[in-house]
């Protein structure tokens, strides 16, 4: 798997002699699948074909379909013969925002956890990543205040009109000899970060808080579909009518829906829309810290952009107690 920094990279950078991103996906792409923020109607994480543009900014839609996808059979079955749907994935390079790559960190710690989920680890090991900072704030971005980390195989700056990529890990100092590129020796300016929502301790019951924000919610699960650490699903079986084939399949699925926490018997765990919005922020800042301590969050803003009321988890945050 393509992770984790190793000594001596650190001062290692190489230069890309250009300043157009899109010659150095097209050199990548000789050998790797390529995956990048593309201009469609808008900007969208895709596989960079021949004629895309890719878009060193934050798309609104993650990159979190390219290793859990939308809808995925997990196996299949014809009488009493079970075969497994595992990914066939050919190696690939992910070109990801810097909170974006903190997501996958954070999707690690769920789906990596004993037990794995095969199916996403066939997809991280697979992959290597590229790590950048737009050079345009996204809209409502907090990272920010999240001490993000570098997670990444290389880093990528945009300097002086060049791009400038520093090895992160032995896979992208691999990749950048294959490249053939020169060494650069300015020091490059680095994103000034606070850990001041990574410190935030929640400890009060704050119901006038969720009692005020569930008026606003509708329920539409724009912010978990947006969000690139939400990775809930549902599993169901798909079975023909004689019963003798078939399929296991996952569907993305939200914490805001009514029938998320449904049992056998009907009952609904949370059925109140304000358990419900009470869930999702503090899943992000307490239950996920309590357990891994670390934010599940990581600043991106989406939420706040999609949502169609404007709810703000940013400022939820700051006045939780």
């Amino acid at each position: 798997m393509f992770i984790f920094s190793l000594c001596g990279y650190q001062t290692i950078m190489l230069l890309w002699q250009t300043s157009d991103i899109n010659a150095l996906v097209q050199a990548l792409r000789r050998k790797y699948t390529v995956i990048a923020p593309v201009q469609k109607e808008i900007t969208r994480y895709s596989i960079v074909g021949d004629d895309d543009k890719v878009m060193l900014e934050q798309p609104l839609y993650p990159a979190k379909k390219f290793f859990l996808p939308l809808k995925e059979e997990l196996f299949n079955f014809h009488k009493n013969k079970i075969k497994s749907s595992e990914p066939k994935i050919e190696k690939r390079i992910i070109i990801l925002t810097k909170c974006d790559a903190n997501a996958l960190f954070v999707l690690d710690k769920i789906l990596l956890e004993k037990p794995e989920d095969p199916y996403y680890k066939e997809r991280r090991k697979k992959t290597m990543i590229i790590q950048f900072s737009p050079a345009t704030r996204p809209l409502n971005y907090f990272g920010d205040k999240m001490d993000l980390i570098d997670f990444c195989d290389i880093k990528m700056y945009n300097t002086n009109g060049m791009i400038v990529l520093k090895p992160e890990s032995h896979f992208g100092m691999k990749l950048l000899h294959k490249l053939k590129l020169q060494r650069y020796h300015t020091p490059l300016e680095e994103e000034e970060t606070s850990d001041e929502l990574q410190k935030k301790e929640i400890k009060e019951p704050n119901d006038n808080i969720w009692e005020r924000e569930a008026k606003k919610c509708l329920s539409c699960s724009s912010c978990t579909t947006v969000c690139p650490t939400c990775c809930c699903f549902e599993i169901f079986d798909d079975i023909e009518l004689e019963h003798s084939t078939g399929a296991r399949k996952r569907d993305w699925s939200s914490c805001q829906q009514l029938d998320f926490t449904e049992v056998a018997g009907g009952h609904v765990f949370r059925r109140d829309r304000q358990l419900r919005v009470k869930h999702r922020i503090l899943h992000k800042f307490k239950y996920f810290k309590d357990r891994f301590g670390m934010q599940m969050c990581v600043g991106c803003g989406r939420c706040i952009t999609a949502c169609p009321t404007e709810i703000n988890i940013h400022e939820i945050i700051k006045e939780l107690k």
